[in-house]
């Protein structure tokens, strides 16, 4: 399961005051950026991606004890987990940094983890893209961060996406923009083209005498929002390929139309 975010991350201030211990106990929040590729994105899906974390030491079982040692309580907080000093005639109260809030120390330190309870490890994560991620975007996987030594809990995993480039489409917001070069021919006479769109082959018409910069749009074949699934439109660019014309029967054609219609060369 994740959640979807678009700004931040957890709440700040109040909601997330507590205790000493209770601070301690939580484990805490991994941040991780990954790049996917501009088709992914589109259309959502799954990767592996690794993860850089704490987790529970082996050798202590997460006390911070070597094997065989007491945990005996804290001499810097007498086990209460928190220390107060007065400041600015203020009394503060806050987590004791010589037992990061247990209340408690090893009489001996787990030599392989310095008595933090705690190791480093590289997880492998299955993730989940919605369809229509974008450049920034946050989802957060629950109990995929680093883990606390205190209770054993784990904090969340948030997962920030950069888009790579598309050599077919550009993006701005839900629509898609693509780009097509059509002869002179069907410019003046009108066509039909079969336009490539993430969601398969779609033929649309080209009106006679279009002119080239003029967008023709695809409804709804553009990528999903990702809050609402509603897709965005597909705008076709069209370029009038202009041919150059030899001299000879080509330029006398072109010179008696343009005659024709009035038109200056």
């Amino acid at each position: 399961m994740f959640d979807l975010f678009f700004e931040g991350g957890r709440g700040s201030g109040a909601e997330n005051r507590g205790s000493a211990k209770e601070t301690a106990a939580a484990g805490r929040n991994v941040t991780v950026r990954i790049q996917i590729p501009f088709d992914l994105a589109v259309s959502g899906g799954e990767t592996i991606i690794k993860v850089p974390r704490k987790t529970l030491c082996k050798t202590c079982s997460g006390n911070g004890a070597a094997p065989g040692s007491d945990m005996v309580n804290c001499a810097s907080c007498g086990g209460s987990g928190t220390i107060q000093f007065a400041q600015g005639g203020f009394l503060i109260k806050k987590t004791c940094p010589d037992c990061s809030g247990k209340g408690q120390k090893a009489s001996k330190k787990c030599v392989d983890c310095g008595g933090t309870g705690e190791a480093g490890e590289t997880k492998q994560i299955k993730v989940k893209i919605p369809p229509g991620v974008s450049d920034g975007t946050k989802i957060r996987i629950k109990n995929e961060g680093s883990i606390s030594s205190f209770a054993n809990q784990r904090g969340d995993l948030y997962v920030i996406f950069k888009v790579g480039s598309s050599g077919l489409y550009t993006r701005k917001g839900n629509d898609l923009y693509y780009k097509i070069n059509i002869t002179v021919a069907a410019a003046m006479l009108g066509s039909e083209e079969n336009i490539k769109t993430p969601q398969g082959g779609v033929v649309i018409k080209i009106p006679a005498g279009i002119q080239s910069g003029s967008l023709l749009k695809i409804k709804e074949k553009g990528v999903k929002d990702i809050k609402t699934g509603k897709p965005g439109n597909f705008y076709v660019e069209i370029n009038v390929d202009i041919p150059k014309v030899t001299a000879g029967t080509e330029k006398k054609i072109i010179e008696d139309f343009a005659r024709k219609r009035n038109l200056k060369y």
